[in-house]
């Protein structure tokens, strides 16, 4: 539902796309300028991840959350 690359308003349909299709809202950066990048984008949790199953198992169990923050 949010990538850092894309526009504001291809973010927004993509909120809506995951809600109305009932996907799982997902962000990232989508980095390909580096440091330069002024916008982030990725999931949270409230405790540490321990293995990339962990990560998987967390998302297909709704326990992440789509962060964005702006540098």
């Amino acid at each position: 539902v949010f990538n850092a690359c894309r526009k504001d308003s291809e973010n927004k349909m993509a909120r809506i796309y995951a809600e109305n299709y009932n996907l799982l809202p997902f962000a990232g950066s989508d980095n390909h300028v580096g440091a330069s990048q002024k916008i982030l984008g990725g999931m949270e949790f409230d405790t540490p991840l321990l293995s990339e199953q962990d990560f998987v198992s967390r998302i297909l169990d709704e326990d992440g959350r789509p962060f964005t923050l702006y540098l």
